[in-house]
């Protein structure tokens, strides 16, 4: 079976040649994005986590556009495949142009990777605004990713800047979270392939090396607990730490909508056990009343209260976290796709 690069024949495009990634070029990338980006970026200062996201089976996961006179990379954009059917969906990550005048080289090296090999959907998550005209160029549906959380009863909160202290009430809530610790926990309970329909897919290859193989990261898995022997949804988690407290981000989920309106009690009961200050969601596709059915509010407009984004370095404030999809039938997106739930420092030893 050949792979990606194998399928991508290089574009020669006036100067430069536009291509797949070969598998040896961690390094030169890296060096582009010191360059270009910033020399404290976590790629440049841990190349272990570049190599981790984007050296997968063996294959550089970019397209690169190299100039034909020094071999020098001009412009690079990264990806991931969430699955592994010949018709992946694919994730844009880091997209940099550099020191060049060829008119719009981005744009030509982003059209390389929609046309080079078959994959089913292009979408990426946190773009940047002004790279809207581009994707509206390209047809993209541009939208952003709505903001829910659930605070803790108490007085103080260090993480949240909390003006308003109002839950939303919580409503019938049947179902309790199974807690999938270990890879075999989860494959013997919860099965991907019930959701290949949705937009982006991801299988069990991807999971596995996203949430129980990751480098740095350890993500909590809970499994809706409906009294069956297998689940049909799971919430996947992450832990985060500031001001000597604490608070939990569901980054993904993969599942029935509606069964998140059973879960408001569990929700509650993991914000006691883990002396959470709040629970916090970010989302695209999932109806709004099965999150506020499940206990949620959104973060809307005229929210007063600050809870945060961004943690590696802290900033206390709201983000809006965009997203672009080529299809926007069936399509899902959180907080950890794309790269958004990835290191940007490493925890000190």
């Amino acid at each position: 079976m050949k792979t990606r690069s194998e399928m991508c024949a290089p574009l020669i495009a006036g100067e430069c040649t536009i291509r797949h990634a070969r598998p040896d070029e961690g390094p030169a990338i890296v060096d582009f994005i010191r360059e270009y980006w910033s020399p404290n970026h976590i790629f440049v200062t841990h190349p272990e986590i570049h190599d981790y996201q984007h050296l997968v089976d063996g294959e550089m996961t970019y397209i690169v556009a190299e100039c034909n006179q020094t071999g020098k990379l001009l412009c690079i954009q990264g990806y991931v495949v969430t699955n592994q059917t010949d018709t992946p969906d694919i994730w844009g990550t880091i997209w940099k142009v550099g020191n060049t005048q060829i008119p719009a080289l981005g744009l030509r090296v982003h059209e390389y990777i929609k046309k080079a090999f078959p994959q089913r959907t292009y979408a990426a998550v946190g773009v940047n605004k002004t790279t809207f005209p581009i994707h509206k160029r390209l047809r993209h549906t541009i939208g952003y990713q709505k903001h829910y959380y659930r605070l803790a009863e108490r007085e103080t909160y260090r993480i949240a800047a909390i003006q308003q202290r109002t839950n939303t009430p919580i409503g019938p809530s049947p179902f309790s979270l199974k807690r999938l610790a270990t890879w075999h926990d989860f494959i013997h309970a919860f099965s991907p392939e019930a959701y290949k329909d949705r937009k982006p897919y991801k299988d069990q290859w991807f999971l596995k090396r996203r949430y129980f193989e990751h480098p740095v990261y350890t993500y909590q898995v809970f499994g809706i607990d409906k009294d069956e022997t297998r689940v049909d949804s799971v919430l996947i988690a992450r832990e985060l730490q500031q001001n000597d407290a604490r608070i939990l981000r569901i980054v993904d989920y993969i599942g029935l909508d509606d069964d998140l309106t059973g879960i408001s009690a569990a929700v509650d009961e993991l914000i006691q056990q883990g002396e959470y200050e709040y629970i916090d969601f970010y989302c695209a596709g999932i109806p709004d009343a099965c999150l506020t059915q499940a206990g949620f509010k959104l973060k809307d407009a005229n929210d007063p209260n600050i809870i945060p984004n961004y943690f590696e370095p802290f900033e206390q404030k709201n983000v809006d976290l965009t997203y672009v999809t080529s299809d926007p039938e069936s399509f899902y997106a959180f907080k950890a796709d794309s790269d958004q739930d990835r290191p940007n420092v490493l925890p000190t030893q």
